[in-house]
């Protein structure tokens, strides 16, 4: 026999509504916020060490290049 509600996959999409149902729609529209907020500020703090390891490596690479 099927199972009439399928269980979600561990990486399905959540809401802020999903993790905090008590929330006002006041609440969850500034929990959202805070949310885009951190991530956009987590994934500059990512492009930033990204960039500085690409540029070390190439500073490392340069150094041992006896062509240039």
């Amino acid at each position: 026999m099927m199972d009439p509600e399928p269980t979600k996959s561990p990486r399905s999409k959540k809401t802020i509504r999903d993790l905090y149902p008590n929330l006002t729609p006041e609440q969850a529209e500034e929990a959202e916020e805070n949310i885009r907020r951190y991530l956009s500020v987590i994934i500059r703090i990512y492009e930033r060490l990204h960039l500085r390891q690409e540029v070390h490596h190439k500073q490392a690479f340069d150094e041992r290049d006896p062509i240039s």
